[in-house]
């Protein structure tokens, strides 16, 4: 059994949604928690931790120097290369989702809902094609107003995927859980809030922000899906089999092609 957990950041802030996490083998989750939570308590220790108060020096991390913040989350980031872990990631532009679903009705017009669909699609193709046949599991953050969307977009979307992807659902349904107790969201806060960062930064041509853990990382896997312009076109198709009346590529958005090598 395969368990992804999940967390957003940021959702509804411009530029970018975005959803994060990671997935790993069921038996990896609780040493790696168990680990999580010793590297919490190494002083200065924290209760919890959450990306946006890292960054900013507050919550947790009030009071201390940036110094002592970066020795901490290097002390976390470290952990996604001592366990098998994978990171996974879906994003879309505002731009890019308002222009194609800004009207669509149902799950369709909820950017979540768009996101769950793309981490799931991304999930399971990754598992196919690294000979993974185990059912995944996902949990969530408890979000206040968002757990019966979620669920509404499971049971809407799972219609869309190929019946290969059948194998990988079973029976259950997401859950969800508190992040200020569950270390494994605590790390998908960590890799949602970076690829915020680092797709925030793209969009707005900005200059790429340099992690807290610099290279540390380098080797950590990480699976994406981007809502690129002719993504959600696609999308929208397979949803509504329809073109979208009026569609042309955002200046500033290129098609995914222009990205990842397609002629």
């Amino acid at each position: 059994m395969i368990r992804a957990y999940i967390d957003d950041s940021g959702l509804g802030q411009h530029p970018i949604y975005v959803l994060g996490g990671w997935f790993a083998p069921v038996e990896v989750w609780s040493e790696f928690s168990t680990a999580w939570r010793v590297a919490l308590r190494k002083e200065p220790q924290i209760s919890y931790f959450k990306f946006s108060e890292a960054l900013s020096l507050k919550g947790q991390f009030l009071g201390w120097s940036a110094e002592q913040r970066n020795a901490k989350v290097l002390a976390l980031v470290n952990l996604f290369e001592q366990f098998p872990v994978v990171g996974i990631s879906a994003s879309a532009p505002h731009a890019v989702f308002q222009r194609i679903f800004g009207n669509a009705k149902g799950a369709a017009g909820n950017p979540y809902a768009m996101l769950f669909y793309g981490i799931i699609h991304r999930l399971v193709s990754s598992c196919i094609a690294n000979g993974i046949s185990d059912q995944v599991e996902y949990v969530f953050d408890i979000q206040p107003g968002q757990t019966k969307k979620v669920l509404r977009a499971w049971d809407d979307f799972s219609t869309l995927f190929p019946k290969e992807y059948g194998n990988y659902f079973g029976e259950a349904r997401p859950t969800f859980a508190d992040d200020k107790s569950t270390p494994a969201l605590q790390a998908a806060d960590l890799h949602a809030g970076w690829r915020r960062q680092l797709n925030s930064a793209m969009l707005l041509k900005k200059p790429i922000p340099e992690p807290i853990w610099g290279n540390v990382a380098a080797n950590i896997r990480n699976e994406f899906w981007f809502m690129w312009s002719d993504v959600a076109q696609d999308l929208y198709y397979a949803i509504f089999r329809i073109r979208p009346l009026t569609y042309s590529f955002e200046y500033g958005y290129p098609p995914s092609w222009a990205y990842d090598g397609r002629q």
